[in-house]
């Protein structure tokens, strides 16, 4: 499927509050958001307190968290690296099982397009796996995920198209996807954008994908340093596409990030054990504003206090610009709880992708 420039891909986790956050998206938008989920590491599960445990009953509940939220035209399929390479008990792929499962349901009375996504690391196997399911379905095409190390490399290009023709397919029913991750610095940021534009430049010169898409993310890591005061930080990966559109000879490149989320997997913290901050995140024009408290569960009142100091701030925009921004409005008010976490994951997310989805409609409003 072809996007549109104003189409927007979050890059998200397949989890309850990344799906449910897309859930409340507004019927009008829903169909401009194009996910690309990424099946994550088994977890110890919030939803339901349970321990962690199997990968086949971890990859059978992510696929119900799919169906039971997703309501989208159109998304790809991942897998974390940390199990991307593990065997469930059919002797299936992961990724094969995922994408094969969906793609046989009817979600929310349509059919819906669930694309597999290919890494240019995947062993011959995996590889195998994907072609099967890229070719099925009236040539379905799949995504290939490059990595800031992958546009480094002196032979990029051969590599991709000695992938592609193992595919049997074309370029014109493969996509593109740029994922530079949390780049550990964007600065000086001109600089940083005719690099990436240059290297697709010269990918795209010779090959003709269906899509290309570029996906990073500036949110911070932690906000261990941030204080207890209302804090702005840019949104460098909206300044970093601007930049690179510019530079890159097609004008039909497509915006991705990691809404609120930031990428990296610590696979040796145990979050149960942490005591995590109340924070609110918000995202506004060019900038996250955010607001950290005291430990969460320690304390969950305080985000009454944290909602109102983001709605009587000067960047608060309206509560009804999106689901949200009304629940802070409402958390501020007292009419909302200050319910745990998960909660306000998928409230953060929600509004971003919102505002997202209104900075390229005016990115690419008709002049």
């Amino acid at each position: 499927m072809k996007l549109s420039t104003s189409s927007y891909v979050p890059s998200l986790r397949i989890r309850a509050a990344e799906l449910q956050a897309l859930k409340r998206i507004s019927p009008n938008n829903i169909n401009s958001v194009c996910p690309l989920f990424t099946l994550p590491p088994i977890e110890f599960n919030f939803e339901t307190k349970e321990e962690k445990t199997d990968i086949d009953t971890h990859v059978e509940r992510r696929i119900k968290t799919i169906q039971d939220n997703w309501a989208g035209q159109q998304c790809w399929i991942d897998v974390h690296q940390v199990v991307r390479n593990v065997k469930l008990k059919n002797d299936k792929s992961i990724v094969s099982h995922l994408v094969s499962s969906l793609t046989h349901e009817k979600l929310f009375g349509q059919d819906e397009v669930f694309i597999p996504v290919l890494l240019l690391s995947d062993n011959d196997e995996i590889s195998a796996d994907i072609f099967r399911l890229a070719n099925s379905r009236n040539n379905v095409g799949f995504g290939l995920r490059l990595t800031l190390d992958d546009l480094s490399s002196s032979n990029l290009v051969t590599s991709i198209i000695e992938k592609i023709d193992k595919s049997g397919l074309s370029a014109s029913h493969i996509d593109l996807i740029l994922d530079l991750e949390a780049p550990a610095n964007f600065e000086p940021l001109q600089i940083f954008a005719k690099m990436i534009s240059s290297q697709l430049n010269d990918v795209s010169n010779v090959l003709e994908f269906r899509n290309i898409i570029v996906i990073s993310t500036a949110i911070p890591e932690n906000y261990s340093a941030q204080g207890t005061k209302l804090v702005l930080h840019q949104r460098s990966e909206w300044q970093l596409y601007c930049n690179v559109k510019e530079n890159y000879s097609s004008s039909e490149l497509i915006f991705g990030d990691y809404t609120i989320v930031h990428p990296k997997w610590n696979a040796d913290r145990d979050m149960r054990k942490m005591k995590a901050p109340a924070k609110v995140i918000y995202t506004i024009k060019d900038q996250w504003l955010t607001r950290k408290g005291t430990a969460f569960h320690s304390n969950r009142s305080q985000m009454h206090t944290l909602c109102s100091e983001i709605v009587n701030s000067i960047y608060f925009m309206s509560d009804s610009d999106s689901y949200g921004s009304k629940y802070i409005y409402d958390c501020a008010e007292y009419r909302e709880q200050p319910s745990n976490p998960t909660c306000w994951k998928r409230v953060a997310i929600n509004h971003h992708i919102t505002v997202v989805l209104s900075d390229l409609a005016i990115l690419y409003e008709p002049s």
